[in-house]
């Protein structure tokens, strides 16, 4: 092309198909100009020293658009309109053939996806995100994932989720919000409960206040049942586990000692209602092994052996 007039012109392949319909400079497409490339996509718009520089459109085989926009030294740069094949589409800001910069990604239908900040075709920074079930995030991204300060909303507005990201995923302290109106507020590990946390009812009384492990109540923690008795003590896998006390909802201890799978298991005191109690052994719940039962006033009423809860 080196020979080539400063006109307007035609550069051919040597297939003869039409390489480049416009104009040329020195040798270099240059100006207005419509290019052809090999696989059937062409650009029309305007070209420096034989690169696109300026505004154009850049165009599918099938004659849909893939891009209209700025270009400079060859690249997208500046703001332009990007369509996917699939029909989903990003108008923003562009550096160095890029997504760089504020931008919205919208679907097909013109929905939002995306609105917020993009470094190198990633979501990054500070962006919302549209999912299609209608819930919605609202924070910080790294590399295309959740990372950093967020708030995860229904599509009402109510609030799912708020507190910190970590690759995409729930890490650090954040308050959960369950459909049933309880919530969590604590720690949280690769999208699990872990660490110190509480499980606060609808009513904003506090159900669990402890340790959780992998979503589970395990370590130390406070259980408080609906019918105001509540547990305190050692929990294992969300249940029962090692030592701990039961009280009544005055106060009252109604049982300490070990416990085992959610059951009084292994040796503890259990104090009735009448002023009773007795001490030893446990099994499965019930009263198993050698133990004795005392009257209120401190004297023994039974001592001997206990078989599933029964002299």
């Amino acid at each position: 092309m080196n020979d080539i007039p400063h006109v307007k012109g035609i550069v051919y392949y040597k297939d003869g198909k039409v390489k480049y319909d416009g104009y040329i400079n020195n040798g270099k497409v240059e100006g207005f100009g419509k290019y052809f490339y090999e696989n059937g996509e062409y650009y029309l718009g305007d070209w420096l020293k034989g690169k696109k520089n300026g505004k154009g459109i850049l165009c599918y085989k099938n004659n849909t658009i893939k891009y209209e926009g700025d270009f400079v030294n060859d690249k997208k740069e500046g703001k332009g309109k990007y369509i996917y094949e699939d029909g989903n589409y990003y108008d923003g800001e562009w550096t160095n053939d890029k997504m760089n910069g504020k931008g919205v990604l919208y679907n097909k239908n013109g929905n939002i996806i995306y609105e917020g900040n993009f470094v190198d075709n990633y979501r990054e920074g500070c962006g919302k995100f549209f999912y299609k079930d209608g819930y919605y995030y609202n924070g910080d991204w790294l590399k295309g994932n959740k990372h950093g300060k967020g708030i995860i909303c229904h599509k009402n507005g109510n609030i799912r989720y708020l507190g910190k990201f970590i690759n995409g995923i729930y890490e650090g302290p954040g308050l959960y919000f369950y459909e049933n109106g309880d919530s969590y507020l604590g720690q949280w590990l690769k999208g699990k409960k872990h660490g110190i946390g509480a499980i606060i009812g609808k009513n904003g009384n506090a159900i669990y206040k402890g340790h959780f492990v992998d979503d589970k109540r395990e370590g130390k923690g406070l259980y408080n049942y609906e019918d105001g008795e509540y547990y305190i003590g050692e929990w294992l896998n969300g249940e029962k586990q090692g030592k701990g006390k039961l009280c009544y909802k005055n106060g009252d201890i109604k049982y300490e000692g070990d416990f085992v799978n959610d059951c009084f298991e292994g040796k503890g005191q259990y104090n009735y209602e009448d002023g009773e109690y007795y001490i030893g052994e446990w099994l499965n719940g019930k009263k198993h092994g050698k133990g004795k039962l005392y009257y209120k006033n401190g004297n023994i009423k039974y001592e001997g052996d206990f078989v599933n809860g029964c002299l």
